[in-house]
């Protein structure tokens, strides 16, 4: 099932943050940290942890449906009034099998989240800012956005691949246009969670050989 999280922050900034089911999220932000922990199941919000001052909304959203994020903005702007900062994060990774191993359900379901997933979530976030008048879009890179190659992430590095260019399609868009909206992409590295472990976040498990465990946290 392809149920995400989104969850929205506000102190100075207001933001959107993405991320695929049966993910942990950790957000701080400003000076006074808080911390907003979620363990998220298909059928919702199973549990959530906020610290600090700051107001926290939790919306179940399908990144592949544009009335969905539609509905997460108009929510998001009803409790908050305006949104500054949308992060685009929901994503799944594959199974590490060559290219033609891989089922069709499983490729479609990579780059209907990983890559139109990015794509819906800043059509949305930047006609409602250009609305407003202002505000930030972020999209997460990964594996292969540097050109890097390895066995068994062909189609996850593609869609990451087509989010960089995607990024600067839309600054080159945004500019030319003078819109008042800003974009920019982040790459937080390796780090082994539910992602890399559950590669579709449906449940399925991927066990990692300790060795490359290391590997992984060392690089990332």
């Amino acid at each position: 099932k392809r149920m995400m999280l989104d969850v929205v922050v506000q102190r100075d900034r207001d933001i959107i943050f993405h991320d695929i089911g049966l993910n942990d999220v950790v957000i701080t932000k400003g000076a006074v940290a808080r911390i907003v922990h979620l363990n998220v199941r298909c059928d919702g919000v199973q549990a959530m942890e906020c610290g600090g001052d700051g107001m926290v909304i939790a919306t179940p959203c399908d990144v592949t449906k544009l009335e969905d994020l539609e509905k997460l903005w108009a929510a998001s702007a009803k409790a908050f009034g305006e949104v500054d900062l949308w992060v685009n994060n929901a994503g799944v990774n594959q199974p590490m099998v060559p290219l033609w191993e891989l089922e069709q359900r499983t490729i479609d379901l990579l780059v209907d989240i990983d890559l139109k997933g990015a794509i819906y979530g800043s059509k949305v976030a930047i006609a409602h800012m250009k609305e407003q008048g202002h505000g930030c879009v972020y999209c997460i890179e990964g594996f292969g956005a540097d050109d890097a190659t390895q066995l068994g992430l062909t189609a996850y590095g593609a869609s990451k691949k087509g989010v960089q260019y995607l990024v600067r399609g839309l600054a080159t868009e945004l500019k030319k246009t003078k819109t008042p909206v800003q974009v920019g992409r982040l790459n937080p590295g390796i780090m082994i969670t539910n992602f890399i472990t559950h590669p579709l976040g449906d449940g399925g498990e991927m066990e990692l050989e300790e060795r490359t465990k290391k590997v992984y946290n060392i690089l990332g």
